[in-house]
């Protein structure tokens, strides 16, 4: 799990599970949820709905609409998930550089 902020900065990096943890797992035990405040937003995938958790803390969840029974997507819905699409490619591409670039292997000193 990867935290990063609207101008892309990392802000959290998860160890890796392997599937032997669920994300809602991860917020829970890890302190995730201490890095939000009341009032931000948090963008994720549809199957990551931890709104309860998020609600508590007054953290917005937006995740992509999902398709009801009617065989398509509103107008509202159509932009809206083209809103929440643009802002994924920015943390899909700094999830890409970190891989690539090894970044994050090692602790990175506080001042840096």
């Amino acid at each position: 799990m990867v935290g990063v902020t609207e101008e892309g900065a990392i802000t959290f990096v998860s160890d890796i599970w392997g599937g032997a943890i669920s994300d809602r797992q991860i917020l829970e035990k890890f302190g995730i949820l201490d890095l939000f405040s009341e009032g931000m937003f948090v963008l994720a995938d549809r199957g990551f709905d931890v709104s309860d958790l998020l609600e508590n803390k007054g953290v917005h969840l937006n995740i992509p609409p999902f398709k009801k029974s009617a065989p398509q997507l509103t107008d509202e819905e159509v932009a809206k998930t083209r809103s929440i699409a643009n802002r994924r490619i920015v943390v899909e591409d700094i999830i890409g550089l970190v891989k690539v670039n090894k970044i994050l292997v090692q602790k990175m000193p506080q001042h840096l």
